[in-house]
């Protein structure tokens, strides 16, 4: 009881008293219309539509060349659990089975999801469920005393399926393509049914075949991954040197600086404002006003003091992030504030210290 009354009472301070905002945002399709990865369905560059036909030509694309043939096997094998679970459907008051008319509902909704990002308007969207609503009148009617039974399979499918549409449906952080975190545990939950049910009973010729075709574009993927020289994290020397500067000053200060993920103050476990912006997006906090705060005052713009003050800074920090990204900073700390430390990595000045003549 206390541990649950603890971790309740946590989520005061992580969700800023309750006024987090939400860290979901509707966006069907994944990637599917976002940037490099687009492949979108109706929408030509020039406003040309390019026909039906041609449009799921460009999605069977997209989702090949992400998952394989994952996806239209998993859906066929759907198919199959719930025939075989048709099948054995049952009047009776079984334990781990659920009511037959519950299955149009949940059919009109994984074909809603999967068909969300192909309408440009969501009244649109109104076609499925009005063809849907012809079989599952017929269900309620004729169907409503049965029972579908649930097995070990199907159990543990349809939650596998929910996960990765939940992760086709919503953006769950900043950028799009950081889905495939959640959208991955659907894919891990399925394949051993999927294999074990399916794909094992088939002959060796078709079991290589379908390998190659579920698995052949994560390979491409790793091998172009590794060929590439790899991407920096950090500079040792950096680093450590931002370290031994910082080694004097009140552990509970807090550092302007550009946010981002690998600045030597985070690695040196300094308060730095803002600290990863990524994160703050994923717990759900509105981070603008002080984000803008941040740009006045790492610029030097007018009243970058206040904002300053507003943000409770105690150092400014100037380092080779803070180069590349304010490059029309005016730095008027440097003709105003003391510099409490500097070197190769680059300088900090303590804005309750002034610079002596």
């Amino acid at each position: 009881m206390i541990p649950h009354f603890i971790a309740t009472m946590m989520r005061w301070p992580i969700t800023m008293r309750f006024h987090a905002s939400s860290m979901l945002k509707w966006q069907p399709g994944w990637v599917q219309s976002i940037g490099d990865f687009a492949h979108p369905f109706g929408s030509q560059p020039g406003g040309v539509k390019a026909g039906f036909f041609h449009d799921c030509k460009r999605l069977f694309q997209f989702w090949f060349a992400n998952f394989g043939l994952t996806g239209p096997l998993v859906l066929f094998y759907l198919g199959i659990l719930g025939l075989r679970a048709w099948r054995n459907r049952t009047t009776e008051r079984i334990s781990n089975s659920i009511p037959l008319e519950v299955v149009p509902l949940l059919l009109t909704l994984i074909a809603l999801a999967i068909a969300a990002p192909t309408f440009e308007t969501w009244w649109s969207l109104l076609y499925i469920p009005a063809l849907a609503s012809f079989p599952t009148t017929w269900v309620f009617m004729k169907m409503r005393n049965y029972r579908l039974p649930i097995d070990v399979s199907l159990a543990f499918t349809l939650p596998a399926v929910a996960i990765f549409l939940f992760g086709y449906l919503f953006k769950t952080a900043p950028w799009e393509w950081d889905n495939l975190k959640l959208m991955f545990w659907g894919y891990f939950l399925v394949l051993p049914f999927l294999w074990k049910d399916l794909i094992a009973t088939w002959p060796l010729p078709f079991r290589v075949a379908t390998c190659v075709l579920m698995f052949g574009s994560g390979f491409v993927s790793l091998f172009g991954g590794l060929a590439t020289p790899g991407y920096g994290f950090a500079n040792r020397a950096e680093v450590a040197g931002v370290g031994v500067a910082v080694r004097n000053l009140p552990v509970e200060a807090r550092f302007a600086a550009y946010p981002t993920y690998n600045h030597p103050l985070l690695l040196q476990g300094r308060k730095v404002v803002l600290g990863y912006p990524g994160h703050l997006w994923t717990q759900g906090f509105d981070y603008h006003e002080e984000e803008t705060e941040l740009a006045h005052l790492m610029r030097g713009d007018v009243g970058w003091k206040q904002s300053a003050d507003a943000l409770r800074v105690r150092y400014i920090f100037w380092g080779r992030e803070e180069q590349l990204n304010y490059p029309g900073s005016q730095k008027p700390w440097e003709q105003s504030l003391a510099k409490v430390a500097s070197g190769p990595w680059g300088s900090i000045y303590d804005m309750q210290r002034k610079l002596t003549p």
